[in-house]
């Protein structure tokens, strides 16, 4: 009985370990559970699994690109808005990229939206993990490539803005009606 408490308290332990895994500071937003994917997204400049263009990406830490154009189909019938995220899972879930308050009548952001472009009435951008408001493209270090997902988010209820962290991440998914992804990479 008593080895038996013991293992439960390490296996509690371990799975707290685990569920707190990347929930601290800035790049390490935990990777949330994505609803079904039930929005294709696509971009003209952007193809699953291809580099990102390099007007999308930083040059230096001035200098951090511009959004891409980016185009989705329509959410579900309950969908009453979109958000848009970028996040490179590499770099323990760093943040580039948060757009809430897109009308549900929206279905594309056009290139340059982020930062501040053309973005749609009511639209917002939140504070990247660069700490600055809007699009803050790639900028890895030298070596191996790194995965960005942009990830297209249909609300089913609107969301507190504030910032990307791991809470808001999980009030994303919880209030999600479904989503679409478009995985690219880059490299330097």
């Amino acid at each position: 009985m008593r080895m038996r408490s013991k293992l439960r308290l390490v296996g509690f332990a371990l799975a707290s370990s685990i569920a707190l895994a990347g929930c601290g500071k800035a790049g390490s937003t935990a990777r949330p559970i994505s609803p079904p994917e039930t929005i294709r997204v696509s971009s003209p400049t952007l193809s699953e699994g291809q580099s990102m263009p390099a007007a999308s990406a930083c040059t230096d830490a001035e200098h951090l690109g511009k959004s891409p154009a980016l185009a989705w189909s329509k959410g579900p019938p309950e969908t009453v808005g979109y958000v848009v995220t970028l996040v490179d899972p590499d770099a323990k879930n760093f943040v580039h990229w948060v757009v809430t308050g897109i009308p549900a009548s929206v279905t594309e952001l056009p290139e340059g939206a982020s930062p501040g472009g053309p973005l749609p009435d009511g639209a917002r951008d939140l504070i990247n993990d660069y700490d600055r408001s809007g699009y803050g493209g790639p900028c890895p270090p030298a070596g191996a490539a790194h995965h960005y997902i942009f990830q297209v988010w249909a609300l089913r209820r609107p969301i507190p803005t504030g910032k990307p962290d791991a809470a808001f991440f999980q009030e994303l998914v919880n209030s999600s009606a479904g989503s679409g992804k478009l995985t690219v990479t880059f490299q330097r």
